[in-house]
């Protein structure tokens, strides 16, 4: 069986593992969740992952942030993109000549539009197009020599 298949179906089943703990009478439900860490509550509910925001991405080691957002660009998370990006930007704007792949892009910004586009993320695309028109940057990009080969 596929590694990717098989994770996939012990995510649906802990889903639904969860959806029916919400389905228990309120004092049993209290009981569960008790139980259950509030690191695997969190993603389940937008409101409970908006409020805790900062904690959830505190949790991310330093090393693996952009592994973090390129699993989140290739699931096509657009809501929890939306929060990636508002928080990293500016940032991503400032580093230049980004490494992926053999290939070299201007920023990071242009790197993940290019992974979104390669991984078919429209959802994360769109959120992207839209908070940088929204905050002005998509008039500071430069339009030549985004992406460059090392590979001659």
């Amino acid at each position: 069986m596929d590694i990717t298949n098989n994770n996939k179906n012990n995510i649906v089943h802990e889903k639904k593992v969860l959806e029916n703990i919400k389905k228990l009478p309120r004092e049993l439900f209290d009981i569960v969740q008790s139980y259950i860490p509030q690191h695997v509550w969190r993603p389940l509910n937008t409101t409970l992952y908006v409020e805790n925001y900062d904690l959830v991405y505190t949790k991310i080691k330093q090393g693996n942030v952009e592994n973090y957002i390129r699993y989140i660009v290739k699931r096509d998370f657009g809501f929890v993109f939306k929060y990636v990006i508002l928080r990293n930007l500016f940032k991503w704007y400032q580093m230049r000549d980004y490494l992926y792949e053999y290939l070299i892009y201007h920023n990071y910004i242009y790197f993940i539009k290019d992974f979104c586009i390669s991984n078919q993320s429209i959802n994360c695309l769109n959120s992207l197009n839209e908070i940088l028109k929204k905050l002005g940057y998509e008039k500071k990009l430069p339009k030549k020599k985004i992406i460059r080969s090392i590979l001659r």
